[in-house]
């Protein structure tokens, strides 16, 4: 993710409990990560570079489906 010019990897990690059936049960989130970006960034695909404009669009698509 892009922020005032310097990158960050924003990631989540769950825990998924499931039941006999594999049915989830529970969901919980373990690690929230926001790490700046150390390395050179023009090795970062431009297709993997999210704007905060296009993160809350995403979101929003995420929760309509």
């Amino acid at each position: 993710m892009e922020e005032k010019g310097e990158f960050y990897r924003v990631s989540q990690v769950y825990r998924i409990t499931l039941d006999k059936d594999r049915r989830i049960i529970k969901r919980e989130l373990v690690l929230n990560n926001h790490s700046k970006v150390m390395y050179d960034y023009s090795l970062i695909p431009e297709n993997q570079i999210i704007t905060p404009c296009l993160r809350r669009l995403e979101t929003a698509e995420r929760k309509t489906v």
